[in-house]
């Protein structure tokens, strides 16, 4: 798949995760998420366990296409 492709559909699917924020917040509140598609495809409690996740799911496809975000109420929590 081109680069571009992959960029396109891994924005789309940040964009996603920026407009459904507030019921991921309810649902998965201090956990990450993988959304592919506009699908939540995966959920871990830390990174090395959403990797596990995604690799058990069939509906992930590549890593590059795949937005991945941190999911808190506490919005003191996403600083870096």
């Amino acid at each position: 798949m081109p680069a571009s492709v992959a960029l396109k559909n891994y924005l789309r699917d940040k964009q996603w995760i920026e407009a459904h924020y507030k019921g991921l917040s309810e649902k998965y509140n201090g956990k990450y998420v993988a959304v592919a598609a506009g699908r939540v495809i995966a959920v871990g409690n830390t990174v090395p366990k959403l990797k596990e996740a995604m690799a058990d799911n069939s509906l992930f496809g590549s890593p590059v296409e795949t937005a991945v975000a941190y999911i808190t109420v506490d919005s003191s929590a996403m600083l870096l």
